[in-house]
């Protein structure tokens, strides 16, 4: 495949990634299902905390005092972590196979990871609120730094983990192939 049509690619990431970011106002808790059900599963794993789904609103973890909601969802990093994911695959892969291949794997692989890091910072979240005492007017700049910092280390780390995945096995095997 020439280089140019590598762009096509680019575009069609980007392109997707606009579409998600739009379709984010449009969908209720409900439609967010497919990230919340299984982050919430994984939160009442950790924490031993049962959630009841409210409509409209989330899953409400009573004893926790917490409801997993529209915010918790982890929708940017999802839609951030597949244009990565999607971008990086395409400047490694040269089929156009492979290439169109890539673009449900780097959806599946960043659902998977937005989940976990879903997870992690919740989790990190109520280990913080039950962990320190701190005054109720810097609660919510706590929690938004903790965020911060939790979803861009994990979209570093993946960056690196594909990057060097890609690199080191793709690489390698298509040196093997071409001898």
């Amino acid at each position: 495949m020439k280089k140019d049509q590598a762009y096509i690619f680019y575009l069609i990431s980007i392109l997707s990634f606009v579409a998600i970011k739009f379709s984010y106002n449009a969908i209720d808790v409900a439609g967010l299902s497919f990230i919340l059900r299984p982050t919430d599963y994984f939160v009442s794993i950790i924490t031993n905390s049962n959630s009841v789904f409210i409509q409209g609103l989330g899953y409400y973890h009573q004893d926790l005092n917490i409801t997993v909601e529209k915010p918790c969802s982890g929708f940017n990093f999802l839609s951030i972590s597949f244009l990565i994911i999607y971008c990086l695959c395409v400047s490694y892969l040269k089929s156009l196979k492979s290439r169109c291949l890539a673009f449900p794997v780097s959806f599946l692989f960043s659902w998977l990871s937005t989940i976990f890091v879903n997870t992690s910072r919740i989790s990190t979240s109520i280990f913080i609120s039950k962990s320190f005492i701190v005054p109720k007017h810097h609660q919510a700049f706590i929690h938004q730094a903790e965020g911060i910092f939790i979803y861009l280390l994990f979209l570093i780390l993946s960056y690196r983990l594909i990057n060097h995945l890609l690199k080191t096995y793709l690489v390698s095997y298509e040196k093997s192939a071409q001898s």
